[in-house]
């Protein structure tokens, strides 16, 4: 029986990057970089909803985690991936964590001022992957 849940799991997500990368090593050496990337942006097709803020947990793996090594606090970043939430279970129940994003893909930025992140780029991004696979 296929899974209920739609197969698409999207998102372009630009922030500024809030603390310095850690990297780590999986057990099979492989790096792993957690960054914290804060987005920050004013919205005019929400109403009342006026401002759209997200402080979220990246996650790069690979080459891409070293990329991320030297990148600054305040670093302008664009973001590619999906979201993941972490689960386990304990005592026969499922408990869930935090929320994260999965790097497919950061670009670096030009600087910009943090609080003007304009939607009409996060509308692009969102125009450019379709949600149920119709367009």
């Amino acid at each position: 029986m296929p899974d209920p849940v739609a197969p698409e799991n999207q998102t372009i997500l630009e922030g500024v990057l809030l603390e310095p990368v850690g990297v780590r090593l999986t057990p099979s050496g492989r790096p792993v970089a957690t960054l914290e990337l804060e987005h920050r942006s004013t919205v005019t097709d929400l109403l009342p909803l006026e401002r759209c803020e997200v402080r979220i947990a990246v996650l790069a793996v690979g080459t891409l985690a070293e990329w991320c090594r030297n990148l600054p606090p305040g670093a302008n970043l664009r973001v590619a991936g999906r979201l993941n939430q972490r689960r386990w279970i304990r005592e026969g129940k499922t408990r869930w964590g935090r929320t994260e994003l999965i790097a497919q893909r950061i670009e670096s930025r030009p600087q910009a001022s943090h609080a003007t992140v304009q939607d009409s780029v996060a509308n692009q991004s969102i125009k450019e992957i379709p949600h149920d696979g119709k367009e």
